[in-house]
């Protein structure tokens, strides 16, 4: 057995997923190559990836279906309550049992960006000032929606504990009812937050503001 096949599941895959984000320079990552890496059931992967999704801890993304080829299409990823098939997966956060691993020092965020730059450093070896600039500003931009998709995450997953906290049993018109709430919230909540980004960005000193969202039932 080899070395990697020694490693748990969870670290193996996260291993994989790295690899391949600096390799194909993009952090949406193919389903198929991945699996290419990792090996094994088609089906434990699947099921590993929607349980990282439901957890928030990555985010599926449709790709381009007209140009799959036979290998992308087969190991397309279905989510819950999700009409697409997903071929590209975009891995946020590492599994728990993951932390131990050498860069346990770091955030999500931290490792996001420390990624971007990776990537970059291999997409523009060399740089002109102006181009280090616009890298920076990208870095910056890609970093601030990547922590502000987490807050809305959270922000998501509050908002169902309160649910399953106040209405364990619901009809299914009722369930339907709460979903609508539950997306318009959200949407409501991260348009917030880009707002109170830029009004940040334009203070001179800009004051550190606790984030805030309305309950389920109110």
């Amino acid at each position: 057995m080899s070395q990697d096949h020694e490693q748990p599941y969870a670290v193996r895959v996260w291993k994989a997923y790295r690899e391949l984000a600096e390799r194909y320079r993009t952090p949406d990552v193919p389903i198929h190559a991945i699996h290419g890496r990792v090996g094994g059931s088609i089906h434990e992967l699947h099921a590993f990836l929607r349980a990282e999704s439901l957890a928030h801890r990555a985010v599926a993304t449709t790709g381009e279906p007209t140009l799959a080829g036979d290998a992308a299409r087969q190991s397309a990823l279905t989510l819950p309550g999700e009409k697409d098939t997903f071929l590209n997966i975009k891995l946020i956060e590492p599994p728990p049992m993951t932390h131990q691993q050498p860069n346990q020092a770091e955030s999500p965020v931290e490792e996001y960006e420390r990624l971007l730059r990776r990537i970059s450093e291999l997409r523009y070896p060399e740089r002109t000032p102006e181009l280090q600039t616009r890298i920076e500003r990208t870095v910056a931009r890609k970093v601030q929606e990547f922590t502000q998709e987490r807050q809305a995450k959270r922000y998501e997953a509050s908002l169902r504990r309160q649910l399953a906290e106040r209405h364990p049993k619901l009809t299914p018109e009722q369930a339907r009812h709460y979903e609508q709430r539950i997306a318009r919230l959200v949407e409501e909540y991260r348009q917030d937050q880009v707002q109170r980004h830029q009004q940040q960005a334009q203070m001179p000193a800009p004051a550190r503001t606790q984030e805030q969202g309305r309950g389920i039932d109110r």
